[in-house]
């Protein structure tokens, strides 16, 4: 039996379609701007063939970042990454699929075409988006003065500043996005350091870089940063819509970080 078969191969500086027909000779076409492109294409990406993730070029659409099947992916890159994925499964459910997206923070890649993904936040098949009913969406607020509470532990390990500050930037942009609003969570690793932010829905994004120069101002001595923090402002009669949290652990438990 003689079976049909298609590759990809380069003559001079075009590409061509190649087959072998059933009697034995080749059939080529030059390809056409609807093929796929071949792989060793400079400007197409391919994930197992890069340690990182994509810039995050846009911060406002997690959908248009890069897509991983496994959370333990994620230690192959030694930049810092923003990442999102579903709060109600562990991070490392290799089954799940689409479980995991991420992008590289400040990374640039001039010869990789990003391409252009649509949010569903302004999907047209809503009858109402997310961005026009979140209350900090909708509403400015008012500025008011809050306590932050610090809890640490170290476990016999160490933080490391170097790995958090960039993760801390990492946030700064993604909450400072128009179109970000309405979110509440964001997740960042760097080199086995995790750190969540979690925002209240009745708490403007503006808290979260107030929160995060506080933390950064304070006097830590050189290499004595506890391996796990936890922040929060809660108390004082606050309901769940108004509590802020902030964990940092440097031991890369990504299972851990998703249960606070």
């Amino acid at each position: 039996m003689k079976l049909k078969f298609f590759v990809l191969v380069s003559l001079g500086s075009r590409a061509v379609r190649s087959a072998i027909a059933l009697d034995g000779s080749w059939q080529t076409d030059p390809l056409a701007s609807t093929d796929p492109a071949p792989i060793s294409d400079p400007s197409t990406y391919i994930p197992d063939q890069h340690d990182c993730p994509l810039p995050c070029a846009d911060y406002g659409n997690p959908n248009s970042w890069i897509l991983y099947l496994s959370a333990s992916r994620l230690e192959r890159c030694n930049e810092p990454m923003l990442f999102d994925f579903s709060v109600q499964r562990r991070p490392d459910d290799r089954g799940a699929s689409g479980s995991l997206r991420a992008c590289t923070i400040g990374g640039t890649n001039s010869l990789i075409n990003v391409p252009a993904v649509e949010t569903p936040k302004k999907s047209r098949q809503l009858y109402r988006c997310s961005i026009e009913t979140a209350p900090a969406c909708k509403s400015s607020g008012s500025k008011k003065e809050a306590q932050l509470d610090l809890l640490t532990s170290t476990n016999g390990m160490k933080g490391d500043l170097a790995h958090i500050g960039p993760l801390l930037r990492g946030f700064r942009d993604f909450f400072a996005i128009k179109d970000n609003c309405d979110e509440r969570l964001a997740f960042g690793y760097h080199q086995n350091t995790v750190v969540v932010v979690y925002n209240g829905a009745r708490l403007g994004n503006a808290t979260i870089p107030s929160v995060l120069d506080t933390f950064e101002k304070l006097d830590w001595a050189p290499g004595h940063i506890p391996s796990r923090i936890v922040g929060q402002v809660c108390g004082e009669n606050r309901v769940p819509s108004q509590v802020f949290g902030l964990m940092i652990d440097s031991s890369g438990d990504l299972a851990m970080a998703q249960t606070l």
